[in-house]
């Protein structure tokens, strides 16, 4: 399996965030930076509660769907 398949939300954050005006910039837009990130955290969060039988709030399903509306 490949390493990809071990790679955290975090892991994803960091990884974005050192290209991200490089690669990422161009797909995200240059000046939705800030607003990113912030969901990404944001969206780590609450999968890390789900991924423990964590319940979410209707707030943190409403994130989900506007972080899938973003992407």
């Amino acid at each position: 399996m490949h390493d990809i398949y071990y790679t955290t939300m975090m892991d994803l954050y960091k990884i974005i965030k050192k290209y991200w005006s490089v690669e990422f910039s161009t797909y995200f837009g240059k000046n939705n930076k800030e607003l990113f990130f912030h969901m990404l955290q944001n969206v780590s969060h609450i999968r890390n509660k789900v991924m423990h039988s964590k319940p979410i709030t209707d707030q943190e399903s409403r994130d989900i769907i506007n972080m899938n509306k973003y992407l």
